[in-house]
């Protein structure tokens, strides 16, 4: 990747991350609206995986952004949807389809891991890899409190 595009790359990174909105436990606590399903989007990898904020797209539409440590949530209206991220690196089977029922909370993780053609002897080397994983809600939950418990401490 040239300098220029790395640079307009982190532009629109920057600009992302300034226009999403992190969630916090408060809003997990709002009740689901009538007729509605919630999807909720976290990383709880840390500062040492990777510091960049990932946009998050929910059947193509960008929704939000989400970095080391942070979560959002969206109330949507039933029916499939296909999540993904907007990454540097491509990755096979990344995209994750769910079917959000009324009522229901489906939780999705962004896992972070390191590219495997990434080469350290050089500078250009290829970023961490973004992949959503739809997770079992309590394990989620628990991995969500442990954020909740991370920030409190700092």
């Amino acid at each position: 990747m040239t300098r220029k595009a790395r640079c307009l790359y982190g532009l629109i990174m920057l600009a992302l991350a300034g226009c999403a909105s992190p969630g916090s436990q408060a809003d997990l606590a709002k009740p689901i609206p009538p007729g509605e399903a919630r999807i909720v989007v976290y990383r709880n990898d840390g500062i040492y995986e990777s510091l960049d904020w990932v946009p998050v797209t929910f059947n193509g539409r960008q929704v939000a952004g989400v970095g080391p440590d942070s979560l959002f949530s969206r109330d949507v209206a039933p029916g499939p949807y296909r999540i993904d991220v907007i990454a540097q690196d491509l990755w096979p089977d990344t995209p994750k389809t769910v079917v959000a029922a009324a009522g229901e909370t489906i939780y999705v993780k962004i896992a972070v891991f390191r590219n495997p053609s990434s080469n350290r002897s050089t500078t250009d080397s290829a970023g961490p890899v973004f992949v959503p994983e739809v997770m079992d809600p309590a394990v989620a939950r628990r991995d969500i409190g442990e954020l909740a418990r991370g920030a409190g401490s700092q």
